[in-house]
């Protein structure tokens, strides 16, 4: 399919220049998405700063050997790839709840140590507020209509129904 040149007319059917319609509205999503990207990004540097205040350093190892399962200590940390210490910290910062209050590093940084955030780096940082991570067992299924499932770091159990991307679960899967 041949690319659609500013001064052509707009494939919409409007009778308009391509410039004068929807390359307008289409530089303007790409615009919004790559402001969005960009508020997530930098939230997210943001968060894992936070993450690491002293305040939290002893929920950091304490997380650290949970989430290695002892296998690696918290003075390793510099043998792990950059990916592997993205994947603990983002974990860390979400889901991961706080020995003082029980409460997860995201929502202590929206509720106040967050600083100066722009309302798109709030938005993305509740939007990761919503979203949970974490490993879960699954210890029955009903089919055709629910999974239970245990998370297997807080033990915490739950049901969820049943969607196509977990048809195929059985007892016992990770």
């Amino acid at each position: 399919m041949a690319k659609t040149g500013r001064n052509d007319p707009c494939p919409c059917g409007s009778g308009k220049k391509y410039k004068h319609c929807c390359l307008r509205r289409e530089t303007l999503g790409k615009s919004e998405a790559m402001g969005r990207e960009r508020a997530w990004e930098t939230t997210t540097e943001k968060l894992f700063g936070f993450a690491r205040e002293p305040r939290f350093q002893a929920d950091l190892v304490t997380a650290f050997d949970l989430f290695w399962n002892n296998v690696y200590s918290i003075d390793q940390v510099g043998s792990l790839e950059p990916a592997q210490v993205m994947n603990f910290l983002d974990w860390f910062a979400h889901d991961y709840r706080t020995s003082q209050d029980g409460r997860r590093i995201i929502d202590i940084f929206l509720v106040g140590g967050a600083g100066e955030l722009s309302e798109q780096e709030i938005q993305a940082a509740q939007a990761d507020s919503d979203a949970l991570f974490s490993a879960f067992e699954v210890t029955s299924v009903d089919e055709g209509d629910s999974v239970r499932l245990r998370d297997v770091f807080r033990g915490e159990r739950a049901e969820v129904a049943q969607t196509p991307p977990l048809y195929g679960l059985e007892e016992g899967h990770m």
